[in-house]
């Protein structure tokens, strides 16, 4: 049992490249889904139709409300 808890010499290394694999897969699936959402924004952004924001507010002009 104390062979298993004693530490060896090359062990750091081993769980150091480990850790460092894990969080580059974390960090880059995290690009790419934030890749595939700006990709979507854009396609959403040139399909959606063009109108001037005059337009519309002349359409819905607020129509005086009196109070009591």
């Amino acid at each position: 049992m104390e062979k298993l808890l004693e530490r060896q010499p090359g062990a750091e290394a081993l769980i150091d490249s480990g850790v460092r694999l894990a969080l580059a897969d974390a960090i880059h699936l995290v690009f790419v889904i934030a890749f595939a959402a700006a990709v979507l924004g854009l396609l959403a952004v040139l399909f959606a139709p063009r109108t001037q924001l005059r337009d519309k507010a002349a359409d819905h002009e607020p129509s005086a409300v009196k109070a009591g």
